[in-house]
């Protein structure tokens, strides 16, 4: 299977359970691509992220995704809702990585 995402892809994250790759370009957008229906959205939030998502990470069993960007902030997504769950603004630097144990 091959996909042609609308913009360039700086950093993904993997739903194994419901198949889903979450990826990020240099826009503080979230697109996800549903692998079984071959589809892609939007994942946005007006209180999101400001500057690029540099790091995310996808914990499919609790149904969360986690993502830190240049803005500083960590924002940990409900995949289900598509809503924000928590913003941790407080950091002052940009997040890079993220792991999750």
């Amino acid at each position: 299977m091959q996909h042609q995402f609308s913009t360039e892809i700086h950093t993904m994250a993997w739903d194994s359970v419901n198949e889903i790759l979450y990826c990020c370009g240099k826009n503080p957008i979230i697109y996800e691509w549903m692998v079984k229906t071959d589809s892609e959205r939007e994942l946005t939030d007006l209180d999101g992220h400001t500057e690029m998502i540099s790091a995310m990470i996808m914990m499919p069993k609790l149904q969360f995704l986690a993502t830190g960007g240049y803005d500083g902030k960590l924002i940990l997504w409900d995949t289900i809702s598509q809503t924000k769950k928590f913003k941790y603004k407080e950091h002052t630097r940009s997040i890079s990585s993220m792991t999750f144990h």
